[in-house]
């Protein structure tokens, strides 16, 4: 009849079998919290052996440890979207993840965004690793900077700032940025004014 001896062990075995299951299905074992598989609340499951990190068997925690299990699920995501970003910028050629861009089922422009907002708080170990691959901290400081180099390309090359409005420099609006710059006159910082200013910046195209 299937005596069971030891119920906790059955239910270990059990859990483990699905994650087993799960892994083939999925290809990972990321599971989320409220995973059902058959009539086993698997995601609880791992929840609980997370926990039981420290107590667990040898046994057991190699078990896990062969089929991927994830230990740290936060720390696992980082590393996720840590890789993805360096890919990212691979095929891109720079870190400028739209906030709504997805890599397969992974948001990667909601990861980066994330970064931004975590930059008082990230391990100097994890902000050393984002700017070695140029990791953009500040959009709009960037986006100011690369339109005042792109502007500056411009001058070299045409020997003005007379930038038409729909003018492109390679894959960027030089004309949209120079008529923002204009319209916010009266909010641009003293510092940026003075580099426009040094370089002939028109303020008034008419």
């Amino acid at each position: 009849i299937g005596f069971i001896w030891d119920p906790l062990e059955d239910d270990w075995n059990r859990g483990y079998e699905l994650l087993k299951k799960y892994k083939n299905e999925k290809g990972n074992c990321r599971v989320t919290i409220k995973y059902k598989c058959d009539d086993l609340n698997l995601g609880l499951w791992i929840s609980v052996q997370r926990r039981n990190i420290q107590s667990i068997s040898k046994e057991k925690k190699e078990k896990l440890d062969e089929i991927g299990f994830i230990w740290d699920p936060l720390e696992d995501d980082w590393n996720r979207g840590y890789e993805l970003l360096k890919k990212y910028k691979e095929e891109n050629g720079d870190c400028r993840v739209h906030i709504n861009y997805k890599y397969g089922d992974f948001n990667l422009g909601k990861w980066v965004s994330h970064r931004r907002e975590t930059i008082k708080t990230i391990s100097r170990e994890r902000k050393e690793k984002l700017d070695e691959i140029g990791f953009i901290w500040d959009p709009l400081e960037d986006d100011w900077n690369r339109g005042f180099e792109s502007l500056q390309k411009y001058k070299e090359e045409k020997g003005d700032c007379r930038v038409p409005s729909r003018y492109k420099y390679e894959d960027f609006n030089l004309g949209k940025w120079v008529n923002h710059q204009r319209g916010n006159i009266q909010s641009l910082s003293k510092e940026r004014r003075e580099k426009l200013d040094k370089i002939g910046f028109i303020w008034d195209a008419r």
